[in-house]
């Protein structure tokens, strides 16, 4: 017999784990974001268009997306940039001038996919301790 509600998937226990303040973490890599959305939806119909970020943190130059994986692997990053390019022509076409960085938060991940993530110009947000640690990309952040 089970009591209450059933346990949240995995997924989101490490969303609400690896997301909070987030702000704060990114400030000391020189982004000033003033707003963090979780489980944000951009959608429009017209353009056929449809995305949905984990974490979304945003000023009025610049925007972080989040992407939170319970186990990270090599495919995930691979999609991502994919989804990252369709972030930057939704865009464009919809006038939003802003840099889109990425960055990936999860619980785990090897060692290769790791430094896969940040040679791809992703930060890495991973627990570290009582808290989480935010990794830089190993040279410039890419950004869309």
């Amino acid at each position: 017999m089970m009591y209450g509600k059933p346990p949240p998937p995995f997924g989101d226990i490490a969303e609400h784990f690896l997301t909070p303040a987030l702000r704060k973490k990114f400030d000391k890599f020189g982004f000033a974001f003033g707003k963090i959305s979780r489980n944000l939806e951009w959608e429009n119909e017209k353009l056929d268009f449809l995305m949905e970020f984990d974490a979304f943190l945003e000023n009025g130059t610049q925007a972080m997306i989040v992407e939170v994986k319970a186990k990270l692997d090599k495919k995930d990053i691979d999609e991502q940039i994919s989804r990252m390019e369709k972030v930057r022509r939704y865009a464009d076409l919809t006038h939003d001038t802003r840099q889109f960085y990425c960055a990936m938060a999860t619980m785990a991940a090897k060692k290769e996919v790791v430094k896969y993530a940040l040679e791809n110009g992703f930060y890495l947000i991973m627990p570290s301790g009582e808290d989480v640690k935010v990794t830089a990309p190993v040279s410039k952040p890419r950004f869309w």
